[in-house]
């Protein structure tokens, strides 16, 4: 394990748009204590002398590759079965994540296999999108983001969550609202639209979470709605990306509509 954290946040600041939560945990925790903890850990793949990947391991079985969207990191599979870690998600440039999977899992085909755009906002244009009222959520409005969450994740990625997921999202959600990362838009007392700040960092934070109530979708409203957070964040953060599916094509419309522009492509794959 390479604890040169150094070299680990020149690597990862030297191209953030898709780096942003490798950076954040690199920044802010004592990684040694990170991995006694077995909260997550962090390896570096070198080539010629240089850093050409970064390996994230995450408690939870989530693995996200970062660097060339050309990268090799031949044996890593192989050697994450070795040690009989669980792989529940696995994120990375496309040929990398598709490697991996294969030599980790054999024939096993991945129950979720698609590609991810990393979008990153321009704070110019879309001056026509009107206000739609964007607030910090409220403690009292715990349940209703909850089951938003829940509906989100059954939608875009066909998750079902068990008693154990759905206390840490809980506990998750509690914290996002007390640190005023949780964004948004009421009607008549009902949240109708949110989206969270799921990782931020001194390189910059990304929007995760975004959800619109079923009724008020087809209307504008996420277009509005993200410019309104967007431009926001951009007053405190030189950097501000997101990650979509590259198949929902009305999400795209709406962000594209809210001034994101298209970044690199990742591969999203979980059993």
């Amino acid at each position: 394990m390479e604890t040169d954290k150094s070299r680990l946040l020149d690597f990862l600041r030297a191209a953030p748009e898709d780096r942003l939560l490798h950076t954040a945990l690199a920044e802010s925790s004592d990684l040694d204590e990170a991995v006694r903890e077995d909260r997550f850990w962090f390896l570096l793949h070198e080539s010629g002398g240089r850093i050409a990947a970064v390996t994230l391991f995450a408690r939870g079985g989530f693995m996200s590759i970062v660097g060339d969207p050309e990268v090799k990191t031949p044996g890593m599979g192989e050697w994450v079965r070795e040690r009989r870690w669980n792989i529940t998600r696995l994120l990375g440039p496309c040929g990398a994540a598709g490697s991996v999977w294969r030599e980790y899992a054999g024939k096993t085909a991945p129950r979720l296999d698609r590609l991810q755009q990393t979008l990153c906002f321009q704070a110019g244009g879309s001056g026509d999108l009107p206000r739609v009222g964007v607030e910090l959520a409220e403690p009292g409005e715990l349940n209703q983001l909850l089951l938003m969450t829940e509906a989100m994740l059954i939608e875009d990625l066909g998750i079902y969550l068990n008693s154990s997921d759905l206390e840490q999202q809980e506990i998750r959600m509690k914290q996002l609202i007390e640190q005023g990362r949780c964004f948004v838009v009421r009607n008549d007392r009902r949240i109708i639209f949110k989206a969270e700040v799921g990782v931020e960092c001194a390189a910059g934070c990304m929007i995760e979470g975004v959800y619109s109530a079923r009724a008020h979708r087809g209307r504008g409203l996420a277009a509005s709605a993200m410019r309104e957070i967007s431009l926001r964040l951009a007053t405190r953060f030189p950097l501000v990306t997101l990650q979509v599916n590259v198949d929902n094509k009305p999400a795209l419309r709406a962000y594209s509509r809210a001034g994101f522009q298209p970044g690199g492509l990742t591969r999203l794959l979980s059993v």
